[in-house]
């Protein structure tokens, strides 16, 4: 197998963003006397979109009652706030892609994050890497597990779906890899766990970033 270009997924593989999500989600529970989470209970709740993460934070008994869209802008208007407060790299994230820009292998984010926060997240943290592509959720491609996103990169740089390593914390992101034809690797330092990852038909795991650098090149 010859790996000529990667997708990352964003929250829980590049970037530690679930502080500043669940601070986010927390204010907003808040606001209409809901009751706030632990962070712990915010690694199940990311990973398929913003409105998702809505409805998996409020009251059950609600989520038919409620004007989802309304929280879910709400609670991106407050999150647009706190993007950068405690968000952060994961550690070693900055050697691995230092390694893979010297070998010029393509990078590229597929997120469900939606596009504007995305592309901020990237050009703050990685201004220095070449990502090809950074696309996050928009009306351009549905949400992930949906392949779209991830074949539309494959079409746009001119390496076929099975040439691409697909790395992500979650069973979405392996969804989306096997979706997409895709190496799907699975990475233990996000906000899932193994068994989701082998569960979703992970092909490899990764326990820290710099492993991706001899899985591919050793």
């Amino acid at each position: 197998m010859i790996i000529k270009a990667v997708i990352f997924d964003l929250d829980g593989t590049l970037l530690n963003t679930l502080d500043d999500l669940a601070d986010s989600v927390n204010e907003l529970m808040n606001k209409y006397d809901f009751p706030v989470h632990p962070i712990e209970n915010y690694k199940k709740f990311v990973g398929s979109g913003a409105e998702m993460l809505v409805k998996r934070a409020i009251p059950k008994n609600l989520t038919d009652k409620i004007d989802i869209k309304n929280l879910t802008k709400e609670v991106r208007e407050i999150y647009s706030k706190r993007l950068l407060n405690k968000t952060k790299p994961y550690d070693g994230i900055y050697n691995m892609l230092d390694e893979l820009q010297k070998r010029y292998l393509p990078l590229n984010v597929l997120s469900n994050k939606p596009d504007r926060e995305t592309n901020i997240l990237v050009e703050h943290f990685f201004k220095k890497y070449n990502f090809q592509n950074v696309i996050g959720a928009s009306d351009r491609f549905p949400k992930k597990p949906e392949p779209a996103g991830a074949l539309f990169i494959s079409a746009a740089i001119n390496i076929i779906p099975q040439s691409f390593a697909y790395l992500g914390d979650s069973d979405v992101d392996m969804e989306t890899a096997n979706n997409a034809g895709m190496f799907p690797i699975g990475v233990l330092w996000g906000f899932r766990d193994k068994g989701e990852l082998l569960t979703n038909n992970a092909q490899k795991l990764l326990s820290n970033p710099m492993e991706l650098i001899d899985f591919l090149y050793n």
